[in-house]
């Protein structure tokens, strides 16, 4: 037991990915039993703090085996579940998944506990990892759960046309559906893999003010892992905020949020900033400047490229003056 529990907390200190891994991998060759798993869970759910995101797998891989037992802590698992769900490997989050599936068979009331708190996983553009924690809603949820419509409707417009289908008990009209009404311009699904980048580009030809979910939406587009996408979302953000039509500050704030939660790496947003936002007026200048200091106050400095950001923010202060 003692070299078990030594090797978890390994995983959590300061040594390189290579050291922590053979440490990881020492403690799934020992295959510790059922009764060491259950004791060990402390242990187990600090590796999610682990600053190498890989190992998280090794870790969930051995919590599939206790899921169903009734000393497994679900409470305790459920408050490790915004760690996981920022994950972009998609391992981590199918293994997430299919543990609080296991977890969910055993009781209603355990299904009815996990459903509202998966909703985030719907910021993740795999329409595979959407269709299954859908599928686990769908099997589990209380179709007149006010708690789970209340939870989904904060990610609706990220929710794939494909997997709404499956959620249709908990999901009413939403903004976007309304907007299509009164403009009479087809909204496509923000999600869609086909569909990602003329959904933008529908945003950019309402002309509206940005807020609220669409916010949510701009910031995660700003910082994706496809450079196109980055490149439209700052092609909004310059417009919108050369009409005011914009809160920077929020927005930044919002950015920052996603990168500290490690949704993305920060050299993303410093890459788009530097090559396509800079410099472009006074006006664009000050705003940019506000967005970046707001991201700042999220992002801590163990957090790679942060310094990045705050020279950039400096630049952009020296320049307003």
């Amino acid at each position: 037991m003692r070299v078990l529990r030594e090797c978890l907390q390994t995983v959590n200190q300061d040594f390189k990915l290579g050291y922590a891994g053979w440490f990881a991998g020492l403690f799934t060759d020992m295959k510790p039993s059922e009764e060491e798993l259950l004791l060990l869970q402390d242990d187990l759910f600090a590796t999610f703090n682990s600053k190498h995101t890989k190992l998280p797998n090794k870790v969930l891989e051995s919590l599939k085996a206790i899921a169903a037992h009734p000393g497994f802590r679900l409470n305790d698992f459920i408050a490790s579940l915004p760690l996981l769900l920022s994950s972009q490997i998609k391992a981590i989050v199918n293994a997430m998944l299919t543990i609080l599936d296991k977890v969910a068979r055993t009781a209603i009331e355990k299904g009815e506990i996990i459903c509202p708190e998966i909703a985030p996983v719907f910021l993740n553009w795999d329409e595979a990892i959407q269709k299954k924690a859908a599928k686990l809603i769908a099997q589990y949820g209380n179709r007149d759960s006010e708690l789970i419509k209340e939870s989904l409707a904060g990610y609706r417009d990220m929710i794939l046309m494909s997997v709404r289908e499956m959620l249709k008990p908990w999901l009413s009209a939403g903004p976007r559906e309304q907007e299509e009404n009164e403009t009479g311009i087809e909204l496509l699904p923000v999600t869609d893999e086909a569909n990602r980048i003329p959904s933008i580009e529908t945003l950019f030809m309402l002309k509206t003010e940005i807020a609220g979910i669409t916010l949510l939406f701009l910031a995660c587009c700003m910082i994706c892992s496809e450079k196109m996408i980055r490149n439209y979302a700052g092609e909004i953000w310059l417009e919108r905020a050369g009409s005011d039509l914009i809160d920077s500050f929020q927005f930044g704030f919002v950015i920052g949020k996603l990168l500290s939660a490690k949704w993305a790496p920060v050299k993303r947003l410093t890459d788009l900033i530097t090559d396509n936002l800079m410099n472009i007026s006074r006006k664009h200048n000050e705003a940019l400047e506000s967005m970046t200091k707001a991201a700042l106050t999220q992002v801590s400095k163990s957090i790679t490229n942060q310094k990045k950001l705050q020279v950039i923010c400096d630049e952009l202060n020296y320049k307003s003056k």
